[in-house]
């Protein structure tokens, strides 16, 4: 574990804490503050009635001071609300540093069924490699940090490419930290975002007529000079209020057509409102992070535009005070000159938005890679990349055992083809260690740095075997299954392209002859191609096949019995396991008469 990024964390959730407090009491000065303006303003009133017209500078002056401090307020309170948000990242990052998982998203991808390698490494899901590296909140970002861990596709440079920018943001600390508060308070269904997508991304087919853009210029003076009028008593109150039927008419005759827009935005307007959070914190990139900052510059239009959209929907969005719609609408035409902004904004940004959205998403990804890159730095090396070798790594441990003293182990496969055959006793860590080299694969392939002291690998595409199921819903068993599962393997291998194999106690659905002559057959069959792996067995007739191919080697995880005490010590040895546990353990648990 990372202590310094632990200290780190602390200090700025101190930080983060001072400002809360700060920014408590700056909202409990507001309020008061705001009280005294009203306070001003309805004496204001009062004297302007009572005493003549001389009194309305303290109208005016008071009216003006309410309005500031509401305006005031309501920038305090969002800042309050940041600042709590980034308060509960820092907690949930010093409890992932802690080895707990709390308030990091869960995600299902959409994979195909038959996926090589994704659900025998616990790539989704709860307790998932994704649930642990993931800091995306937006659909976009989870999908694309979904499809980085899912897909082996990196050459050198691609890799090159991805560590650069995984070691730049892992450096941007107060950068990450910024984009997580941020994400944390969107609030967007997948429905809402695709709505704004469409509606964004559709040809504007109207616009508005000309004539709006003279009422939203006219408008005002006429109704200034209408209100001077009745005020200095050039014209009647009710003249007055006759006058302003005018600009009413004219809004109403395209009533139709700003309710048709204010519905539309209506299903957009949370996810714009918490949008402008991230927007806002993605350009933040530090000066020293010249890749990351080259991505973020590229949002800070979005920044400003979605800045905007947002105030044309909150003026939409007074529609709904009919108080407010009817004063506004009588003075200002708001409804048209909302009308004219949105199409001007559509025509000028609304085509650019899915670009926007998709580099966002990049980000946050960048934000989630990052920041597992700094909690691993002091345990991890980031990967080589070799064409001509499989996967070789020393002290390599799992993801997972950052928190834990975890046992590292060597991996040798250094060509094509080269298999290693490991046997051991049961819960010795055959699985674990298979595991441990798929994940450390994917993340590689990601950019991101390994829990190892080495770490070189091709990017050769993956495929394992550890977790066949039957179903009963397509009337498979599970041999059937399995046999499925081998014959798709041994159809990539046949594509001649060099290949990873991780398999787990193949052929488990047949008697152990069948099972002995075919797992021989099927790794005799595997040699033939360019394919590199491991297959673990208690099947120990499966290890004299070793001697027909010099790039094949046994390994074993031993387990030591001694009396009534079973022990392992999780390493991974050369040669062929000569002790096995499962009739000692069934001894033991009262299974089977110790007698026997």
């Amino acid at each position: 574990m990372n202590k310094e990024a632990k200290e780190g964390y602390i200090n700025r959730r101190n930080s983060a804490n001072k400002d809360i407090a700060r920014l408590k009491k700056r909202l409990q000065q507001l309020v008061v503050f705001r009280l005294l303006s009203f306070s001003v303003f309805v004496l204001g009133v009062y004297l302007s009635f009572t005493q003549g017209t001389i009194f309305s500078l303290i109208l005016l002056l008071g009216l003006l001071a309410f309005l500031f401090l509401v305006k005031r307020h309501k920038l305090v309170k969002q800042s309050l609300v940041f600042q709590k948000a980034l308060k509960a990242g820092l907690d949930d990052e010093l409890a992932v540093m802690d080895g707990a998982l709390p308030n990091l998203s869960v995600y299902e991808a959409e994979l195909p069924p038959r996926h090589p390698f994704a659900h025998d490494l616990d790539l989704f899901g709860a307790n998932s490699i994704f649930h642990l590296l993931n800091r995306c909140y937006t659909i976009d970002g989870k999908a694309l940090l979904a499809k980085r861990i899912s897909t082996i596709d990196a050459s050198e440079p691609v890799l090159q490419g991805r560590q650069a920018l995984c070691k730049e943001a892992s450096k941007a600390h107060e950068w990450r930290l910024q984009m997580r508060a941020a994400g944390s308070l969107l609030q967007q269904t997948h429905a809402a975002m695709l709505a704004l997508k469409s509606w964004c991304s559709a040809p504007v087919h109207r616009q508005a007529p000309a004539w709006t853009k003279l009422a939203m210029y006219v408008a005002p003076v006429y109704s200034v000079l209408a209100i001077l009028g009745a005020y200095f008593g050039v014209i009647s109150i009710s003249l007055m209020l006759l006058l302003f039927i005018i600009p009413m008419s004219l809004v109403g005759s395209r009533l139709k057509i700003h309710n048709e827009l204010s519905n539309n935005l209506g299903h957009t307007k949370q996810s714009l409102d918490t949008l402008q959070h991230l927007f806002n914190a993605a350009p933040q990139v530090p000066n020293d992070a010249p890749h990351l900052k080259q991505l973020a510059d590229e949002v800070v239009a979005a920044n400003k535009a979605i800045k905007e959209l947002a105030g044309i929907v909150e003026m939409f969005d007074q529609r709904n005070n009919l108080l407010a719609v009817i004063v506004l609408n009588a003075l200002f035409v708001q409804d048209l000159r909302s009308e004219r902004r949105l199409m001007s904004w559509l025509e000028n940004h609304g085509v650019h938005l899915n670009t926007w959205l998709s580099i966002l998403a990049e980000l946050e990804m960048l934000s989630s890679l990052g920041t597992w890159a700094h909690h691993v730095a002091q345990e991890s090396v980031y990967p080589s990349f070799d064409d001509s070798v499989a996967v070789q790594a020393e002290q390599l441990k799992h993801p997972f055992m950052l928190h834990s003293k975890g046992v590292s182990n060597a991996v040798d496969l250094p060509e094509f083809p080269s298999f290693n055959i490991i046997t051991g006793a049961n819960m010795a860590g055959k699985s674990t260690y298979l595991r441990t080299v798929g994940c450390a694969y994917v993340m590689a392939n990601t950019g991101l740095p390994v829990m190892a002291t080495s770490f070189v690998f091709s990017a050769a595409p993956l495929f394992t075997s550890m977790r066949t199921t039957d179903s009963l819903q397509e009337g498979k068993s599970y041999f059937l299954s399995e046999l499925e599962r081998l014959a798709q393997l041994i159809s990539m291998a046949k594509q001649e392209r060099p290949m990873v194999v991780l398999l787990d106690e193949i052929l488990k659905g047949t008697n152990s002859n069948d099972k002995a002559s075919g797992s021989q057959s099927f790794v005799r069959q595997l040699m033939k191609y360019k394919v590199a792996g491991m297959v673990a067995t208690h099947d120990l007739s499966l290890c004299s096949i070793t001697q027909d191919y010099p790039k094949m080697k046994n390994v074993h995880f031993a387990a030591d019995i001694k009396g009534d005490d079973l022990s392992f010590d999780y390493r991974l040895k050369p040669g062929v396991c000569d002790t096995m546990n499962a009739t000692f353990l069934m001894k033991k648990l009262g299974i089977i008469d110790v007698e026997l």
